[in-house]
C-alpha cells in the first residue's frame, strides 16, 4: 500500500475553495497535470465521471463520499490497484483555511505501487498552491 498527505496553510475561505473543488471542469486550472474532467451529474456521492490527463490516458472516477465545504473523496480503479484522492478543507480561527490532500493506492504489487504514488504526488504540492492561490481571486 502507498499512502501520502499534504496540507497547506492559505488566507482563503473553506467556501471558495469548495468552489473550485465542486467545479470539476475548473481542475485543471489547479493541476497542471489535467487537461479536462467530466462528471455525469452532480457533485454529490456516487457520481462518477472521466479525467483525461495532459499525457492522453483517461482515468474514470467516483467520487465517495462529498460532504459540502469540508471535504470529498474520489477514487479510481486501474486493473487490481485502487487509487483514492482525498481532499479536506479546514477553516481556521484566523479566516483563513488549511487544505489536505492525500492519496492511497491498494490492490497492486509494492513496487508498482510506489512508483505510481511517487509519479502522482510529484505534482500535488505545486497544485494545492495553485488552488489556494485561485480560490483568493473567486
Amino acid at each position: 500500500m502507498f499512502n501520502y498527505e499534504n496540507s497547506v496553510t492559505g488566507n482563503v475561505k473553506a467556501e471558495k475553495v469548495w468552489e473550485l473543488y465542486s467545479t470539476v471542469m475548473s481542475w485543471n486550472r489547479w493541476d497542471i497535470e489535467i487537461e479536462s474532467v467530466s462528471l455525469e451529474g452532480d457533485f454529490v456521492t456516487g457520481s462518477s465521471g472521466m479525467i483525461k490527463m495532459k499525457n492522453g490516458q483517461f482515468l474514470p472516477f467516483t467520487l465517495d463520499e462529498v460532504e459540502t465545504n469540508k471535504s470529498f473523496t474520489n477514487t479510481s480503479n486501474l486493473g487490481d490497484m485502487t487509487i483514492s484522492f482525498g481532499h479536506t478543507i479546514t477553516s481556521n480561527s484566523d479566516g483563513g483555511c488549511t487544505i489536505t490532500h492525500n492519496v492511497a493506492i491498494g490492490g497492486g504489487d509494492e513496487s508498482q505501487m510506489e512508483i505510481m504514488g511517487l509519479e502522482i504526488i510529484d505534482n500535488i504540492r505545486v497544485s494545492m498552491k495553485q488552488l489556494l492561490f485561485l480560490s483568493a481571486k473567486i
